[in-house]
């Protein structure tokens, strides 16, 4: 689950985004919200947030100082800019300290939500494509692919890493999440997620399973997330999947 911290002096900003959005239905706990720079700079220490949304115009240090100080702290986060002043010398400071966005208010829930998203998104890109290791060689047989992927299959009612299916096959996670990519034809993670949904499928349409205790048997600990990318990649709901499938076999056994 990703962490994200809320910094802004309006109280009601800072509760329209910790309670107006499901954050969990995304992966994502607010973990720390803060109404002032000084105050959040000593948050990030503790709660180490992956995205943090942050005003400009704050009492104390600037939103602008704090991501600056805040970038030593959480090298890793990333930064979403939501200001009421949309003027060119704020964009271009927040442009040279690499902001994932810069929103202006008002701004609706739901693009805040696809910002976060896409901030998600950069953040698996670099866990996954750091820097290669010099030294490793650019060939990795069949087997270690198939050795890969079963245990993926061994361990799918876990919560799946890609650090450690790279040391099952004895190479490191940035080399084998390239090797992986090119010879599967998918990212690490859209792999797992879908031989996760190819299995919550089985389960829906063979047994009397609940949602809620599929989602878990999957290895995951959010029913919500669960619904949401079993919806990305059938375009129905779990419990919609299984409904329409009781009645295809229903009209099949009635043509028969």
């Amino acid at each position: 689950m990703y962490k994200l911290m809320i910094v802004d002096d309006e109280p009601m900003v800072v509760e329209g985004i910790r309670d107006g959005i499901p954050w969990e239905t995304y992966d994502v706990q607010v973990v720390a919200y803060a109404y002032n720079g000084t105050e959040a700079l000593t948050l990030c220490r503790q709660e180490t947030p992956d995205i943090i949304i942050t005003d400009i115009k704050m009492p104390g240090i600037s939103g602008l100082d704090f991501i600056s100080q805040a970038q030593q702290i959480v090298p890793h986060a990333r930064f979403i800019i939501v200001s009421a002043f949309e003027l060119f010398s704020y964009a271009q400071t927040a442009i040279t300290l690499n902001v994932q966005a810069y929103l202006v208010k008002p701004v609706r829930s739901t693009v805040i939500v696809n910002t976060v998203l896409q901030a998600i998104q950069n953040i698996q890109n670099d866990r996954n494509h750091p820097k290669f290791q010099t030294g490793e060689t650019e060939v990795v047989s069949y087997n270690m692919i198939e050795q890969a992927k079963a245990y993926i299959d061994q361990h799918i009612h876990e919560e799946i890493a890609l650090g450690d299916v790279a040391a099952c096959v004895n190479l490191s996670p940035a080399y084998f999440s390239r090797v992986f990519k090119k010879e599967v034809g998918m990212a690490f993670v859209d792999y797992v997620r879908l031989v996760k949904v190819k299995k919550a499928k089985l389960l829906l349409t063979t047994t009397n399973r609940k949602v809620y205790e599929i989602a878990q048997d999957l290895g995951y600990q959010s029913i919500r997330y669960f619904i949401a990318i079993f919806k990305a990649a059938q375009g129905e709901t779990p419990q919609e999947y299984r409904n329409s499938h009781q009645r295809r076999r229903g009209d099949t056994q009635e043509r028969r």
